[in-house]
């Protein structure tokens, strides 16, 4: 395979700000980074732990996208469901319905990274990292494909020396405009650019609604966010989406503009239903590259 997406698969309760609740969503960051990469090529998987239960929750999806599960541990008798909150700013909360404080209820997801080790010498391109790399390291030096880390939405000062850790670990990095306020104790997303242009490797850093910001040699180009119809019902998703598709356009070749053009699309029909997108088409793909061509020349 090319690509490979690795991070959580969770199912989740959604609560909007408006009262809405919806239940049974699909979602976790390896399911919608593994929607980005298939709508742009076939040639992709993604790798997680899972429960015994993972088939009544995402058996359909798979069986209609014929989605390879070759890199999926079942490692507990639940896979991951939560509740999660969003809150005004966009933020949210989140913690499993099995118990505790987070969004993790079992100790038996504590190894996902040795499972995904596994899989890192199947991987030709590149590697869509949720939170840590420290899988993916060894491998990225012994067959060369490219790293993409997308930092924990958590993240905050104390995770200074994780979070430049994983930077080394990586060819490519994304973090959103809250976690880089919160992480750099900043005000203004300018001010966020110019530091993160100070790592000198290329960042995709996403701006929510507004649309996302390339950065690469010094320099940033932004690219506002589009929407397939009207604006989409679900956000949840559209960071790790971007995220995967930006790691995808860049080992592909594409040029910055062309890289936040491509993410913002895949983001946008992210965000045009609840969980991921239901049915990967070459008809689709075709759309993807042709909104982004589109959305190139006006931006």
């Amino acid at each position: 395979m090319d690509y490979l997406a690795v991070g959580r698969v969770i199912v989740n309760r959604l609560g909007y700000t408006d009262g809405t609740v919806r239940d049974n969503v699909l979602g976790g960051s390896v399911v919608y980074a593994y929607g980005a990469l298939r709508m742009l090529t076939d040639s992709c998987a993604f790798a997680s732990d899972i429960g015994e239960d993972f088939d009544r929750f995402y058996g359909e999806w798979f069986r209609e996208n014929d989605i390879p599960g070759d890199c999926l541990d079942v490692v507990d008798p639940h896979t991951m469901y939560t509740t999660l909150q969003y809150n005004e700013d966009g933020s949210y909360n989140e913690h499993s319905i099995y118990g505790g404080t987070t969004s993790v209820h079992s100790e038996h997801y504590d190894h996902w990274q040795e499972h995904a080790a596994k899989y890192t010498p199947l991987v030709k391109k590149g590697i869509y990292c949720f939170v840590d790399t420290g899988f993916a390291a060894e491998g990225r030096r012994k067959y060369g494909y490219k790293v993409m880390y997308e930092a924990s939405p958590k993240i905050f000062i104390g995770f200074r020396p994780d979070f430049e850790r994983n930077l080394g670990n990586s060819d490519i990095f994304s973090i959103n405009r809250n976690e880089a306020k919160r992480f750099f104790g900043l005000e203004t997303e300018e001010e966020c650019v110019r530091k993160l242009m100070e790592y000198e490797l290329p960042c995709f850093f996403r701006l929510g609604s507004k649309g996302s910001v390339m950065i690469t040699d010094g320099r940033s180009v932004f690219v506002p966010s589009v929407y397939i119809g009207a604006p989409g019902p679900d956000p949840t998703g559209c960071g790790n989406a971007s995220t995967a598709a930006a790691l995808w356009a860049w080992c592909e070749g594409y040029d910055p503009k062309m890289t936040a053009c491509i993410a913002n699309v895949v983001a946008a029909y992210t965000a045009a239903q609840y969980g991921p997108v239901p049915k990967f088409t070459e008809e689709l793909r075709k759309d993807v590259f042709r909104r982004a061509e589109a959305l190139y020349k006006e931006a």
